[in-house]
C-alpha cells in the first residue's frame, strides 16, 4: 500500500493511512519512531486466541464403613483419601 503523510511518527502516518496499531500489533520501525528514509514501514498483526479444552477425570468412588458415621447417612472425605 502506498500513501503519502505528513505525519512525523511512524504510528501518525499508519493512522493516517487508517492503518492503526491496534492490541498486540507492532510495527518497524517501531510507532513511537520518525518515518524511515526510505519510506518503508512493516506491519505486523497479531491475533490472540485463547482456547479452554475440558477433559473429564476418572475417579473411584470407595465406600468404608464407619462407627463414626450413624448408618445410613453418608460422609465425604474432601481430600480423596
Amino acid at each position: 500500500m502506498n500513501i503519502r503523510s505528513a505525519a512525523r511518527t511512524v504510528g501518525g502516518a499508519l493512522a493516517e493511512a487508517g492503518m492503526p496499531l491496534i492490541g498486540l500489533d507492532t510495527s518497524f520501525p517501531l510507532e513511537s519512531e520518525a518515518l524511515p528514509i526510505d519510506g518503508q514501514i512493516r506491519v505486523v498483526r497479531v491475533q490472540e486466541i485463547i482456547s479452554v479444552a475440558l477433559e473429564p477425570i476418572p475417579f473411584e468412588t470407595q465406600k468404608i464403613s464407619s462407627i463414626d458415621v450413624p448408618l445410613g447417612q453418608e460422609e465425604f472425605d474432601p481430600r480423596g483419601q
